[in-house]
């Protein structure tokens, strides 16, 4: 009976560390260092979670982010896409609106 449970020990470390190995902390960023990487603010990386853009992972404010997810939607320009395909007067309205926050709130 011993040679059994050491059998399946040995299999579940295995199958555990696979699981592990699949997903590993570097995979999952925290807002922070998503931003970082991005070259945006930790604000940026909630909206795109909020907007659907990438997918958060986590409840409340403990949020992750699969850096996969990241690269995809930095690739396709999702950096960029949202302004650039504003009209100039959506522009002038999104920096007016902006502004009004600071005001209101700084």
């Amino acid at each position: 009976m011993g040679d059994l449970d050491d059998t399946i020990r040995e299999i579940v470390r295995d199958e555990i560390k696979k699981a592990l190995a699949e997903t590993a902390p570097s995979d999952y960023l925290s807002p922070r260092s998503a931003a970082a990487l991005a070259e945006v603010t930790t604000r940026t990386i909630r909206q795109w979670i909020a907007d659907g853009k990438i997918a958060g992972h986590g409840t409340g404010r403990l949020v992750r982010v699969r850096r996969a997810d990241l690269e995809r939607l930095l690739r396709e320009g999702g950096r960029r896409r949202c302004v650039d395909d504003m009209s100039p007067e959506a522009r002038a309205d999104r920096v007016f609106e902006a502004m009004r926050a600071r005001r209101k709130f700084g």
